[in-house]
């Protein structure tokens, strides 16, 4: 069955790598629209996460704390 992303209600942060030569830019689209979501674009390539960790560290964070609060105490 097909997914009804209009239905997602969880919060959801799409990062898109600006250098990405893999994952064509308009992948994060579907996600624009839907509640609780954001999207960014980071410089690097693809894989962000292992290439550029300390450049993707604070939005995740931020967004973590918007969406989740303070987590530290838990």
């Amino acid at each position: 069955p097909a997914l009804d992303m209009q239905r997602l209600r969880v919060p959801l942060l799409a990062i898109r790598a600006a250098k990405d030569r893999l994952v064509p830019s308009g992948s994060v689209q579907p996600f624009a629209h839907l509640p609780n979501s954001q999207t960014i674009t980071i410089p690097g390539p693809h894989m962000l996460l292992q290439t550029v960790s300390d450049t993707c560290a604070p939005p995740i964070a931020a967004f973590m704390q918007k969406c989740c609060g303070n987590s530290e105490n838990t």
